[in-house]
């Protein structure tokens, strides 16, 4: 049974920030320092989430790559999309081949085969299409964008090419951190 959206938001205790984004995205990859700079300024004060998304089959692929990733490894979500992202934006890796993204978690010292096993199962296959469908009901972001959750309510923050000084001051009217 897949989780909607509503019912994962409703169980969320917490003010999240949540990073929805396309990991193949050569945008995503510009803005990868910003985002690691605000994740890092939030960090023990805000979880982060990360829902994947984009819908051609390089997107997919570094999707489902980042999930199983995700799903073996200790991490952070961002980190964990900056790897994944490199991979494909700077180094062109061809994230459809499972055998790379087991390569991927060798690097980190995770356990290659559980991924190479997880990237090609029905299990991340089923949370990658769950991710693409929350994208979706926030509005189906282009390349990446930051949301601030807290309970039913959702704020957007500024959108790709801002600053870690914006968007940590777009932050700060919502949620107090510091």
């Amino acid at each position: 049974m897949s989780i909607t959206w509503e019912s994962r938001r409703a169980r969320r205790a917490e003010p999240t920030l949540l990073w929805v984004v396309d990991p193949s995205s050569p945008v995503t990859r510009a803005d990868l320092g910003v985002v690691r700079d605000i994740a890092h300024a939030v960090q023990g004060q805000l979880p982060v989430e990360v829902v994947v998304t984009g819908e051609d089959e390089r997107a997919a692929a570094a999707s489902t790559a980042v999930l199983a990733l995700l799903a073996t490894s200790p991490e952070h979500p961002v980190r964990v999309v900056e790897d994944v992202c490199r991979a494909h934006v700077d180094d062109a890796l061809d994230l459809a081949d499972h055998g790379v993204v087991a390569q991927l978690a060798d690097r980190r010292g995770l356990d290659a085969e559980a991924v190479r096993v997880l990237v090609g199962s029905d299990a991340v296959a089923g949370m990658a299409a769950e991710d693409r469908d929350i994208a979706r009901c926030l509005g189906d972001p282009a390349d990446h964008a930051l949301y601030y959750l807290a309970g039913r309510d959702i704020h957007r923050l500024p959108g790709p090419g801002s600053s870690a000084r914006e968007l940590y001051a777009a932050l700060r009217q919502v949620h107090p951190v510091g």
